[in-house]
């Protein structure tokens, strides 16, 4: 049933049932107060007439969220609620929704804005309210956020649908609202907070340039007629090679509210720290980092270095190269690099052909393979539709790459160090309102070494040019530089550098993008798991729980608890290295983990397809997160729900790409099959910790109702040691291949015939084994059967949306309901098979009940009206079993 309200139906299952609903909230004394609701299992939808404006998205916003604090499982401030009302009889000038920003609009570009994140096909927009006084946001980071998806529906309808809010809630002495003014008082109370001079104040406060500060959020709290007014901003200082050194910085002011903006003796500073991030002729590149083993440094000489390199197309031209595209461009090295004393921007490099090609110890080679890489960012945005002009929302979209830099402040500045840097520069006049594009800041990218140890020289002929040493670049390493795409892409998406829970999603983009074609292959060893395994940087992405490497657990907890401002910088790189675990485990279980003797073309090319959908899921959710200013991401729980959305987003992810050729290849996956494998690895690391313990080094607690049919699984996880023990139920990591013959190893992503689904060939029967891995008692549990036949050299056939096509249900259409308690199976069935001919059959069984159902059943999961390959859909949501068979 559903409820009718003119034009638009609602969806009744709504109250969720309870085991269904994720709805925690994180308090804190020193930041925002984080509040998040997801409901995977039970989305909000309502179907209606195409929007006609923004409004009536919010309108959608709205009555969902007024739903879900009616049902007491969203709390927001008292004031926010009827101030979201689209049709309020008045403008709330304190608190609203934030307009949508036209990031393709070739001159404005609005930071504080809601974001439209729609493809051509698929449409989604992340829907921000914030403060504000009058028309002016105050990029205060209180405020909420709303992925709201909708999609055709039947003869002129659509279904929009919500699966979860997030929101950042003030805290202590901004608990109250700022200031509750009249409209005659919203002129006054701007200047009082953005009156320019308190731009000089904070650089006097802060030791930065004056003309160089620009403002980029305001917090205030008023109370016995005193003002307490923070402010955050953007500014730099030069050093001593005239190289301006971007800094984040904020600052306090107490005092009456008619004179706070005017009484310097009542400012203070409160942070300052560096607003920088570490870590078409024919041409010669590392194309992936080469295969590590016992002399894997990059100080190995040519010859072993050499056939590690392939030939790639950079320019028509044969002779030369201009190192620039539509979104980047090479600098000249004016400081480190003889030759380029007079070159222009961008940078021309000759490019000889294979008989005379650069060495890989040059600064020719040095420069091509940082545009290289550079480039394969951006094609790769592109094919998985994340237009740049739109994605690079808070930075100009020309990225300059500096390819051999000094890395400053520090012992690098010299160029002798081996890292790398992300760095903006030029902040536009006002960085919290609308702002043209060519006043975004531009980002650079500076490149040092990637090996100080051994240099090559040139002849040096008497009465000849000086012949100086010629290092390699580290923009040769392609996974240093993905680690530096992700400061870049978070920059572009949150305004900073620096996730607040970890340093970057940087280590996780190296990894997955580095794996599919790495020599060494799946459980190879410890090297798989070395993130950067051509320098010495000891970061992995194979870390181990139950040693620290926990969302909830030790490593993790201090920045945690930490105040944003003094997280501590150590520790950043630490939670890196559990947000890659978490990360890479999302690529291995959707396909980076298969392999298959008989084919291993089509294994690597599974392995790529997954690496190219997580790579598309982590940017699309850094893009989602939206402005920092705005809501800021303070807990890994936020991002897991952004990639949530992001698996949502696309019913058909469909792309081609080939970084090295010229012929593209095709990928495709159905969008959310994957959502259940997110939340399975960010719990396997740790997050969603029980609350039953104080040893929080150990993975996650599963949703309170989880059931699944078993599969060939292990439950361990050989690829980490097999030290964790995950249970049945699980989404470890296994090969995503068909068993198509007796010699081929088994499809452990299959059903288990002895524990799962149970074929009696003898009766001509099937029964359905189904668990619980949750903690609470999963209520009304049913199971349905389909079998399809599967001739033998033919292709796997795929899951047809209802069971239609050449699927049969077979009898019973739906098993009677039962409930099955905490870590316990029931049998389900039995299920007839008598129709079907002799041959071979693929049989599928789906379990479902209130609190958890399958990909299948779910109007917001693409599999429900969509067709979808069965390895994609029963490996990716344990509800689901699928076994093979052959009638005699």
């Amino acid at each position: 049933m559903a409820s009718h309200d003119g034009d638009n139906v609602f969806n009744d299952e709504w109250p969720p049932p309870p085991e269904a609903v994720r709805s925690v909230r994180w308090p804190s004394t020193t930041g925002p107060v984080v509040a998040l609701l997801s409901h995977l299992s039970a989305p909000y939808w309502e179907t209606g007439p195409s929007p006609g404006d923004e409004k009536d998205l919010q309108r959608v916003a709205y009555r969902y969220l007024r739903a879900a604090c009616d049902l007491n499982l969203f709390e927001l401030e008292d004031a926010w609620l009827p101030a979201l009302d689209p049709d309020a009889a008045e403008l709330d000038i304190h608190f609203g929704w934030m307009p949508i920003g036209d990031r393709r609009d070739s001159e404005i570009q609005v930071p504080l804005a809601s974001l439209d994140a729609s493809d051509d096909g698929d449409k989604l927009v992340v829907l921000f309210a914030a403060q504000r006084i009058g028309d002016r946001f105050l990029g205060s980071e209180f405020g909420l956020r709303v992925a709201l998806r909708w999609r055709p529906f039947g003869a002129q309808k659509f279904l929009f649908s919500i699966t979860g809010a997030s929101a950042t809630l003030p805290f202590g002495p901004y608990k109250e609202h700022p200031a509750r003014i009249s409209a005659s008082e919203i002129e006054a109370y701007q200047k009082l907070l953005f009156d320019p001079e308190n731009n000089e104040r904070m650089a006097d406060l802060s030791g930065l340039r004056r003309e160089s500060i620009r403002l980029r959020g305001v917090r205030i709290s008023l109370k016995d007629g005193m003002a307490r007014v923070e402010r955050k901003g953007v500014g730099s200082r030069r050093d001593a090679h005239g190289v301006d050194l971007p800094y984040a910085v904020s600052t306090i002011t107490v005092g009456k509210v008619d004179k706070v903006a005017g009484e310097a003796d009542t400012d203070h500073l409160q942070h300052r720290s560096l607003f920088i991030a570490d870590a078409k002729g024919r041409a010669d590149v590392f194309l992936a980092t080469p295969a590590p083993n016992r002399d894997c440094r990059p100080r190995r000489d040519e010859g072993k270095l050499r056939p590690d390199r392939r030939s790639v197309q950079i320019e028509p031209n044969a002779n030369t190269a201009t190192l620039a595209d539509s979104h980047l461009q090479v600098l000249p090295s004016k400081r480190f690099v003889l030759a380029d004393k007079n070159a222009a921007t961008p940078l021309q490099v000759p490019t000889p052909g294979t008989a005379g090609k650069p060495p890989v110890r040059g600064n020719v080679a040095s420069a091509i393979q940082s545009f290289w890489h550079a480039r394969d960012l951006v094609r790769r945005m592109e094919a998985y539709h994340l237009d740049p002009d739109t994605y690079f929302q808070l930075i100009h979209p020309v990225i300059d790459i500096a390819y051999r830099s000094g890395v400053s402040p520090g012992p690098g500045k010299d160029g002798q160090s081996v890292n790398a840097r992300v760095q903006p520069k030029g902040w536009p006049p006002d960085f919290m309102g609308p702002i043209k594009k060519d006043e975004l800041p531009v980002v650079q990218l500076h490149l040092s070494l990637a090996d100080r140890a051994r240099r090559e020289r040139n002849v040096q002929t008497p009465g000849g040019p000086r012949q100086p040493a010629l290092p390699m670049g580290i923009g040769a390493d392609p996974r240093w530089m993905w680690h530096e795409f992700g400061h870049l892409l978070t920059l572009a998406s949150t305004g900073e550098l620096e996730l607040r829970f970890a340093h970057s999603p940087g280590d996780a983009l190296a990894a997955i993008v580095g794996d599919p074609e790495l020599k060494l292959g799946a459980h190879q060893g410890k090297w798989r798991g070395a993130t950067f395994p051509w320098v010495f940087l000891p970061r992995r992405h194979d870390r181990c729980v139950l040693h620290g490497w926990s969302w909830c657990g030790s490593l993790h907890r201090q920045l945690a608890e930490s105040d944003a401002n003094l997280h501590p910088r150590r520790k950043g790189y630490q939670s890196e290295q559990i947000l890659s675990t978490s990360l890479f485990r999302i690529y291995r279980c959707i396909g980076g983990d298969t392999r298959d003797a008989g084919n291993p073309v089509a294994a690597t090319e599974k392995r790529l397809e997954a690496s190219h959908y997580t790579c598309f899921l982590v940017m699309k959710a850094l893009q989602i997160l939206g402005d920092a200013q705005t809501t800021p991401s303070q807990m890994p729980d936020q991002y897991e729900q952004a990639l949530f959305d992001a698996d949502l987003y696309l019913a058909n992810w469909n792309i081609s790409y080939r970084a090295d050729t010229a012929a593209a290849k095709p990928y495709a996956r159905v969008g959310g099959c994957t959502t259940k494998v997110i939340r399975w690895c960010f719990e396997a690391q740790g997050l969603h910790a029980p609350g039953t313990t104080n040893d929080f080094d150990c993975p996650g607690a599963p949703e309170p109702v989880d059931i699944f049919v078993k599969s060939r699984r292990p439950d361990t996880d050989p690829g980490m040691d097999g030290l964790v023990s995950y249970g049945p139920g699980s989404y470890v990591p296994v090969s995503l291949h068909w068993k198509t013959h007796p010699a081929e190893p088994e499809s452990e992503w299959q059903a288990d015939p002895a524990d799962g689904i149970i074929w009696d060939q003898g009766a001509g029967q099937i029964t359905v084994k189904v668990g619980n891995r949750g903690t609470s008692p999963a209520r009304g549990v049913t199971v349905s059967a389909w079998a399809i036949a599967w001739p033998a050299n033919a292709p796997a056939p795929a899951w047809k949306k209802g069971g239609g096509g050449a699927w049969a249900r077979l009898s019973p259409y739906t098993s009677a309901p039962d409930d099955i308690g905490p870590r316990q199976s029931k049998d389900f069935g039995p299920f007839d098979l008598t129709p079907l001919p002799s041959g071979r059959h693929i049989i599928m069984a789906a379990s479902t009940c209130p609190g958890d159902r399958p990909y299948i059943e779910l109007p917001t999961h693409a599999p429900s009206f969509t067709d979808c390959r069965l390895v994609d859909l029963v490996a990716g949501d344990n509800n689901l079993g699928l076994l093979v068979i052959d009638i005699p």
